[in-house]
């Protein structure tokens, strides 16, 4: 029997992502779980609203949301369909944005769509800036900005006992910026020193790629209970951008 049982490879589990990508190829939806899961918490600190405003409240008769108000909404970016404008012939998209709860209607005008078309694709995980436009039944978000996860590069702490322990470690910390500083995207690193309850940023000249391979350096030089990685806060950036935008 041994003989003609089947030798399947050990090849392990899919990455959540794929499995959840190839259910939905075969299956036409998510069966073990949603690819925005994990976001969830941060997702829902850093938006506005989420598509539930954009359901009719037929009880208060109104949207949650009004015509022109600014918003910051996530999700998965479905039904992309790129068609070209009738009077200059430029490239344009409409999209559906997917959160945990429902669908927002999106579109990307000839502006946007020049500058971030190479973002705007089926999956794509993402926050969404941009201006709400209600024209009677139809509501949707004219996109001012698109932020895809995989651009927004978590923030490592590093914890530290007293000040004293964290010069101890500055010729480590320097060592780990050396070896995987980069200049395209990239962490910052935060330090905390618990007994003075202060918090210092190494700042942007100073920012390293992430990857296992420097996790696993953190987690050996410092200890795990001293690392840590959190996701940025996106809603800040998305508003000082605009501001910054405004008042040029």
């Amino acid at each position: 029997e041994s003989m003609y049982r089947p030798k399947y490879p050990d090849c392990g589990e899919y990455d959540d992502d794929i499995k959840l990508l190839y259910e939905k190829e075969v299956l036409g939806t998510y069966a073990s779980g949603h690819p925005l899961d994990k976001y969830k918490d941060w997702i829902q600190k850093n938006i506005t609203h989420d598509s539930s405003a954009f359901a009719y409240d037929e009880e208060a008769d109104r949207y949650d949301v009004h015509d022109g108000e600014r918003v910051i909404i996530a999700g998965l970016l479905e039904s992309v369909n790129v068609r070209t404008t009738k009077k200059t012939r430029q490239s344009m998209a409409t999209a559906v944005l997917n959160d945990l709860i429902g669908s927002i209607n999106l579109i990307f005008f000839p502006k946007v769509y020049e500058q971030k078309d190479n973002l705007i694709y089926e999956d794509q995980k993402c926050f969404i800036s941009g201006r709400v436009s209600i024209d009677g039944e139809d509501i949707k978000v004219i996109v001012d900005n698109i932020y895809p996860f995989n651009s927004l590069s978590m923030d490592i702490w590093l914890q530290f006992n007293d000040l004293s322990s964290y010069n101890a470690g500055q010729n480590l910390i320097n060592e780990i910026i050396s070896e995987h500083k980069t200049t395209v995207g990239g962490s910052e690193i935060i330090i905390y020193i618990r007994q003075e309850n202060s918090i210092k940023k190494l700042g942007s000249l100073n920012r390293v790629k992430l990857d296992d391979n420097l996790t696993y350096k953190l987690n050996t030089m410092f200890g795990e209970d001293n690392v840590r990685m959190t996701y940025p806060n996106v809603k800040n950036m998305i508003k000082r951008r605009s501001y910054d935008y405004k008042h040029r």
